[in-house]
């Protein structure tokens, strides 16, 4: 049975009003104990309506405040949003140059945003003297070989570190100006209508050093990043692969170090994107992304594939619960994707040979 009142008995509960027929009510969960949910009349739709509302906006101002009780200190110059941004804006043209630089992996980056708690809480479990990271009673080995069929980027050849150095010759060559060189402005520039040659070149691989591959922790260049262009024709040949590793392990190892401080605020440099796609890979429950074993694995990683294993996790009780299981050890994990990259090398190479002969 519906008890109907009127705008004056209900006084200072709250208000009633009528716009074209309707009524409309403020405060409506203080008038929940005055209505009939299985009424249709107006009045008890009207009040039902509104506080069902309520609840939404209560559920997600929990949300909220427990999204702040989660405070991240971890912060990183990784860029993926722009790094993805930028590849969204460029032509096709530019696109096939990066390829022919020998980065054509990183074309296929899902923009995201870094869930850096959980980087976070990464970072302080892995042990730099194994390379090893202890989550959910394992213990997970990163090795060169995860950044390649992660990152798509080349294994083999010389290092990174032997093309380094200060080479302030190449500054002309390049259109880098003199002093320091903002990241964003490599971006700005890049974005325009910059003509596909040496000047695009440089800056694209200045900028992917500087915001993904191996971010330091200010915005500008890494001055001693700019030696490595006199060498611009060959350095899709230099071991990428080992200069990403190389530099995750010494940013996780000076963040490690500078915990022991009083500050757990803390900046951390490397490429911490490998380390997020490492562990989803390995935790990836209800086959969010192995629908598909193609390469390189964060082509299937975007907001909702990491959200959807990162809300998993912690209703199970984050990175230390047993009860999430890896999927595959990591030598196994890693044995298919390389069996699947040789499988496609061949294919591609037989298709080539075939093509030949007709």
């Amino acid at each position: 049975m519906c008890l109907r009142v009127s705008s004056e008995t209900i006084g200072s509960f709250a208000s009633l009003i009528h716009f074209e027929g309707n009524p409309i009510f403020w405060g409506s969960n203080s008038l929940s104990y005055m209505f009939d949910s299985s009424c249709n009349c107006s009045f008890c739709l009207s009040t039902l309506k509104m506080s069902k509302v309520d609840e939404g906006v209560s559920s997600e101002l929990n949300d909220e405040n427990q999204q702040r009780k989660e405070k991240v200190y971890l912060s990183s110059r990784c860029g993926v949003q722009e790094f993805s941004g930028l590849i969204d804006s460029l032509s096709d043209d530019k696109k096939h140059v990066i390829e022919d630089m020998g980065f054509g992996g990183l074309l296929h980056l899902k923009k995201h945003k870094l869930k850096l708690k959980l980087c976070e809480e990464l970072m302080m479990r892995f042990d730099v003297t194994t390379s090893q990271l202890n989550v959910h009673g394992n213990r997970l080995t990163l090795r060169v070989d995860d950044v390649v069929t992660i990152l798509g980027l080349h294994g083999g050849g010389m290092n990174v570190d032997t093309h380094l150095g200060e080479g302030d010759e190449v500054r002309v060559r390049f259109n880098l100006g003199y002093g320091q060189i903002k990241c964003s402005n490599l971006k700005t520039d890049m974005m325009k209508d910059l003509t596909v040659g040496d000047e695009f070149r440089g800056k694209f691989l200045l900028y992917s050093m500087s915001r993904l591959l191996r971010p330091s922790t200010a915005v500008y260049v890494p001055n001693n990043y700019l030696r490595i262009l006199g060498n611009i024709d060959d350095v899709g040949n230099l071991n990428w692969a080992k200069f990403v590793y190389d530099g995750l392990l010494e940013g996780i190892k000076d963040y490690q170090n500078k915990l022991e401080g009083t500050s757990r605020e803390q900046s951390v440099t490397g490429c911490i994107l490998l380390l997020e796609i490492f562990y989803l890979e390995h935790v990836n429950m209800h086959n969010v992304t192995r629908h598909s074993s193609s390469l390189p694995r964060i082509r299937h990683w975007d907001d909702k594939s990491i959200g959807t294993i990162v809300k998993k996790v912690s209703s199970l009780g984050g990175v230390d619960s047993i009860q999430v299981k890896p999927r595959f050890s990591p030598d196994v994990l890693n044995n298919i994707y390389v069996a699947i990259e040789i499988f496609t090398a061949i294919s591609l190479y037989a298709g080539g040979i075939w093509k030949g002969w007709c």
